[in-house]
């Protein structure tokens, strides 16, 4: 990235993407629960988004995946 402000040029370069697991940029898992709540927030209800995390957090005790995803359903 370049940016260029009161005639001074700033540029800084990054290999990866915020969010890349094998780096230290490697998204903590509030900021991905964050993500999905903003991404989802027109979708569905706040409680379903609640669920879907809590199933997410939870999936080893998940018998049946389609808890969760029917829970994604529209």
């Amino acid at each position: 990235v370049e940016v260029k402000a009161k005639g001074s040029t700033y540029k800084e370069e990054t290999l990866y993407a915020k969010g890349t697991n094998f780096t230290e940029l490697r998204a903590t898992d509030n900021e991905l629960v964050e993500k999905f709540r903003s991404n989802t927030a027109r979708l569905l209800t706040e409680n379903k988004i609640d669920e879907v995390v809590e199933r997410i957090f939870g999936l080893e005790k998940v018998n049946d995946i389609t808890e969760l995803t029917s829970l994604l359903v529209l």
